[in-house]
């Protein structure tokens, strides 16, 4: 959950690599936003890495 309680993360399975995304809205229902999955690049010996701008984004440091 975003700190201003708008957007609810759930992260998929650890090979997908995507982030839905959904919405709270005013009744208290999530609803998925247009703009999702976030895909996530494999980060990898040989792959591309999760650049830090994402990391942020998502709040997946380390990842």
């Amino acid at each position: 959950m975003t700190r201003d309680e708008r957007y609810f993360f759930v992260t998929g399975p650890l090979m997908s690599h995507t982030i839905s995304i959904y919405e709270l809205n005013p009744e208290g229902f999530l609803t998925e936003a247009d703009f999702s999955p976030f895909l996530v690049p494999s980060a990898h010996p040989g792959g591309v890495n999760v650049s830090p701008e994402s990391q942020a984004f998502l709040g997946l440091v380390g990842y």
